[in-house]
Order: C-alpha cells, then structure tokens, then sequence
C-alpha cells in the first residue's frame, strides 16, 4: 500500500527532533480549540447541560446528537482556515511566515472570543472591542490578565512559531487519496461556514465559531423569520404638549448652556438616588435642585447605539452599525446641529473611545466644534482620568466665554474593567462589582468638580446639567444574562438614570413615567431654546407622551435576536428560536418584581401576547422603513428620508425656532 505521506531525510542542520515532531503541532493547535470550545460549552450561555444530554444519550439520543452537531458547526470556520494556512505552508519563506502569523491571529481571536463568551455568555460581533482605541482596549486586556491567561496566550505563540518547520506535517504534499480527502473536508468546512454566516439567526451561539459572528452585518435581515404584530403608532407619535406636572416650564425663559454627562455603563439601581447607590455627597446636596425621571431606558445596551440615540432622537437602525456608520452623511437633523443652530459652541469631550460617531470626522459635521484629544488632555492631568474632562470643558469655555455652549461629557472609568489609572490605586480587583461601585462613586467628584467650575464661572443657574447613561451593567444576577452589557435585556442591563439639575428649573421634582434615549435627545435641544419639543421619533421627557412604552432590543448576539418592551409595569422578553431550542419569552411585573425573578408567561399569557404583537409590530415597522430608505436611495436627500422614515411626521423639521 502506498503511504499517504513520504518523508524525505533532513537536512544537515535540522532540528533533531523534527521527525518526532512531524505532526505534534496539529495536535497542539487542536487541543487548544477543542479546550476552547469546551470551556464554552461548559458554561451557563449554552442554554443547556451537555454534561446532561450526554448523560440520557442512551434515553434520548437525539438530544446528545444535537450537542456533538452543534459542537462540529463551531469548529468549521477553524478546521478550514487550517486547511487553507497548511496549503500556503507549502510555499517560499515569505509564505511560510504569512501562515503562522495567520494561525497566531486564528488561536489568539479564538482566545478572545472565548473570554467573550465566559462574560456576557455570547460571542458578540467585534467581541464588543472593534471600535476601542488602543489605550481603551489595553486598559481592558490587562484586566484580564491574570497567570491562566498568559498561559493561554504563550501556548498559540509557541504553536504558531513552531508551525510549519521543516518536515512537518503541514510543509509535506500529501498522497492523492489523502489529498482528495482533505478537498471533501474543505468542501464540507466552507459549507458550514456559510451556513452559519447566511443564516446566523438559524443557529444558536454555540454553534457558531467566534469568528464567523464577525462576518455578520445586521439582525433582522431575515425579518420574515420572527412573529409578526401590529405596530401602535402612538407609542412614538411626536408630543406638543407639555405634561400637567411639568406647566411651569412653559413660563421659564429657555436659553440655558446644556451639559450632557454620560455616565458608561451605569445602571439606574447603583446610581444616586438608588438606596443601592454608593455614597454620592455632591448629587445629595444637589437635590432641592434636580428633576430626576426614575424609569427611563436604554434603548440596547451598546455605547455606539446609545450614541446614536442620544444625538438623533431615533430608536436603534437595525443595523450592527449604527446608522452614522452606514451612512456617513445621513442628512438627519441632530442634537449638534439644533444646538449650532442657537448660535451655541458645542465640544464632545471624552476618552476618544466611542467608534466612527464618537469621533471628530462625524462630530463636526454634526454641530460641535470642539474635540478633545488625548494628546491635550495628558497636558492637563497625569494621569489622565475622569476628572480631566471637566479641566477640558474649562479650557474649551476659555476659548469664548461670552458665548452659549453645550458639551457632551463621556467618563469612562465605569467601563470593564472598572478601574483607575494606577498611579491612583484601585481598593477591589478588575471586573468585580466593588470594583464597578467605587468607579461609580468617583463619577461623584466629576460632578462636584463641573458644578464648581459653573459656579465660579457665574454659569450655574444658567445652565442645566443632564445626566443619562448610555445602558447599564450585569453581573451574572440572572446566569443567562452573563456580565458586563449583559445578553439579555434584563433592568439592570437597560434601566438607566436620568437627572436634570438647575436651580431655576427644578425643585427635587420625581417623575415616574416611562421615558426612552430617543427623547433626551429632543429634551436637550429644547431646554437649549429650541421651539420643537420633536427631534425626529423622541419627544421631550417634559412633554406629554400618548404612551408609557419603551422598546428594547439587542444585538450582542447576532445569532439569536433578543427583544423586549416595557409598557406602564409589564415587561415582556423575548429571545429567538435557534436550533433545537424553542423561543424564550417572559413576562414581568416591574412594580411587584423589580428583581424579575416571577416569570409570569405561564399565567398571564394574554397579556404577554398584546405585548408581544405590539413588539414585533414596531420591529416591523422601523425594519421596513430602514429597508426602504436604504434600497430607495433616500438617505441622500433630506426630504425623501424624512418622508420614508417618519412619512407625514417629516414637517418635524419644516420650523426651525422660534
């Protein structure tokens, strides 16, 4: 019989135990992905117990079957691009490095997805880390980085260097029939490949390879596959008049600086005034001068969306992307703009860690004048943190300090892995829920420091301070949820703070209705002097609202669509079919079950259904109007984007001011 492989004799000078290790490296790199993807299905984010469904195979065969098919679809994506670095193995020197490089990039992409998946139990597109800067995403891995994990990142750099040396496996050509069998085999890998890439949402995360996830463009482009419902129009109609608690606002001149802080990550339950809020001695003593909205929402717990909700007054595109990085020159009005408009100045000041439309290539276009660098602000802090901003604000005010400015400040030590700059220490571990509480106590400072600087500036009562969050932060409370953004749309993931401070305007008022991103961003353009309560779909949170609805949605797992609406105490949830497992849906009384620990479905199932159709009816209806704008060409005139995104609303933007 004809070998499969024919070994030539080394060379002088080659290692001496090359031959003994013709084929170790392989083996290597697949223990290493197969331990990967073991850690990942030991854990909770698989939705079910493989140690479990093995255990009954002899029962119920089919269960384990599924488990040993789904672990195989994860594995395609690998097992071809191995094949493929193997194949350029077998070229010159230059090849040779391209295909360890290639598979250093292979182990250490899985590696990090795999640390993904054990946070948020998913594999997230760009595994939540393709838009940080450098600095941003360096401060994240070193809280990671602990002796387990410098482990697993020296054992693919060993691999990799040690991959194709001569008379390996991968440098020698192999026999025809082995050859024809590795081509069946590639065959059947890009087959899978572009099973899961086509049609992510037919397979559940685990079935997925961490990198095939990043191939995938947006949610709901197989709309047709979830429920349909009736969208109720109301629940986003624009609001004219001014709510019976807020009447004293129409009296009051409104031509206040505005102040946006954004608080990363900070989930309503932690934040003053929470019982659950650490010590916050300067919010307390600002009280008698505050508005604080006890149920307002995040619309999907992802910065760049929350971003995108904050500056257009929109619900999410239902795009991975927001709509500013699909379209870069959306001519839709924004926040900057009403503000510039005004004849305000206007700086976004921040950590440069907001990707495309945190960044001044789409910031000045938008209205705002100013950026801070990171360069400028080493020059007035060492080290750099959150307290600089207000520094950056007080030298952007010199710059013209007659003139009426809003500012859009972006902390960011309430960010995993929730830690200081080490020059000033850190009292609890990265990662750790102490460590989130002290980074939200220090957003305290911020504020005591930025109400100083408007007090000594004279600027206080003629400005309102606004603080919102862009979403919050899990903590494994609920297992399935995982940490950090959360994968679920559970409160502490989307239920955020929202404070308004000046002591013309209020006077510790409580307001309990249901308000959402999209109308802070009209709020900030009004209470600036802007004679439209309306930015686009939000209306002022000081304005009447036909309905107290809020609508969720998520897409940190491309793979699986998770949705949700909260309407007066009712929160229905919803995670879609994939695979072998059913749809999970949920219903909650927030009032009597803050915790959401009592799954009303099984009980109150006509109520969860109405929520459910109103759901999917406004999914539907923002998809198909999407959909329209993006096929018809829309997005590049004004008049027709306005008519195919909010139709006869499009005179939202006919006035200017008053």
């Amino acid at each position: 019989m004809k070998p499969l492989f024919t070994l030539e004799a080394p060379k002088a000078g080659a290692w001496r135990d090359n031959r003994k290790s013709s084929s170790w490296v392989l083996l290597g790199v697949a223990l290493f992905l197969l331990a990967l993807r073991g850690v990942v299905y030991a854990s909770d984010g698989v939705g079910f117990s493989v140690k479990e469904l093995l255990a009954g195979w002899r029962r119920d065969p089919t269960g384990a079957i599924g488990v040993v098919q789904l672990f195989v679809s994860s594995l395609c994506f690998e097992v071809l691009a191995l094949l493929l670095l193997c194949r350029l193995a077998r070229g010159g020197a230059v090849a040779r490095w391209v295909a360890r490089a290639g598979l250093l990039a292979l182990l250490w992409l899985n590696l990090a997805g795999t640390q993904v998946f054990m946070v948020i139990n998913t594999y997230a597109k760009g595994f939540q880390l393709s838009g940080l800067s450098l600095p941003e995403l360096g401060r994240m891995a070193r809280g990671y980085l602990e002796p387990v994990m410098i482990a697993a990142l020296i054992v693919p750099l060993g691999l990799s260097l040690l991959f194709a040396r001569e008379n390996s496996v991968e440098r020698q050509r192999p026999a025809l029939r082995l050859r024809v069998l590795l081509w069946v085999l590639m065959l059947v890998a890009a087959g899978g490949v572009y099973r899961l890439v086509r049609y992510p949402l037919a397979f559940p995360a685990a079935a997925h390879s961490p990198l095939t996830l990043l191939l995938v463009n947006s949610l709901p482009e197989r709309i047709g596959q979830v429920p349909r419902g009736q969208p109720v129009p109301e629940d986003w109609g624009p609001s004219t008049k001014l709510d019976p608690r807020w009447q004293a606002l129409g009296s009051a001149p409104r031509d206040f600086n505005v102040v946006v802080v954004v608080l990363e990550s900070v989930r309503a339950s932690v934040f003053w005034p929470s019982p659950g809020a650490p010590p916050m001695p300067h919010l307390a003593e600002l009280e008698p001068h505050s508005a604080v909205f006890t149920r307002a929402y995040a619309h999907e717990p992802l910065s760049t969306k929350g971003l995108e909700s904050l500056l257009f007054g929109i619900y999410p595109s239902p795009y991975w992307e927001t709509a500013g990085v699909k379209f870069p020159d959306i001519p839709l009005d924004s926040v900057g703009e009403r503000w510039a408009a005004l004849g305000m100045r206007n700086a976004f000041l921040g950590h440069n860690e907001v990707p495309f439309m945190g960044e001044p290539g789409f910031l000045t276009k938008r209205g705002f004048a100013y950026y801070s660098w990171a360069k400028e602000l080493a020059e007035l802090d060492s080290p750099v943190n959150d307290r600089t901003l207000v520094k950056a604000l007080d030298r952007f005010l010199d710059g013209a300090p007659e003139k009426r400015f809003g500012a859009v400040l972006w902390p960011h030590h309430t960010h995993l892995p929730y830690q200081f700059p080490k020059e000033m220490g850190n009292a609890h571990p990265p990662n750790s829920f102490e460590a989130y509480k002290d980074a939200v106590a220090y957003q305290d400072l911020v504020i005591g420091d930025l109400v100083e600087l408007l007090k000594r500036r004279g600027l206080f009562e003629r400005t309102v301070i606004v603080l919102v969050a862009d979403h919050g932060e899990a903590f494994r409370e609920h297992p399935e949820a995982g940490t950090a953004h959360g994968d679920r749309l559970f409160e502490m993931s989307v239920h955020i703070p929202l404070v308004f401070i000046n002591p013309r305007l209020f006077h510790g008022e409580r307001d309990e209705r249901v308000v959402q991103q999209k109308d802070v961003a009209a709020t900030l353009a009004w209470l600036a002097g802007d004679s439209r309560p309306v930015l686009n779909a939000g209306s002022s949170v000081f304005h009447e609202h036909a309905s107290n609805t809020a609508y969720l949605i998520s897409h940190l797992d491309v793979a699986s669509m998770r949705g949700a609406v909260v309407r007066g105490n009712l929160k229905y949830m919803y995670v879609a079919p994939t695979g072998m497992k059913p749809a999970d849906e949920r219903l909650y009384d927030l009032a009597a079950d803050p915790g959401e620990r009592h799954d009303l479905w099984p009980e109150r199932q006509e109520e969860g259904r109405a929520l459910k159709a109103r759901y999917f009816g406004w999914l539907q209806y923002w998809s198909e109007r999407w959909g329209t704008v993006e096929h018809s060409g829309a997005v590049k005139d004004r008049e027709a984007l306005y008519w195919e995104l909010f139709g006869e609303a499009a005179a939202r933007v006919a006035s200017p001011t008053e």
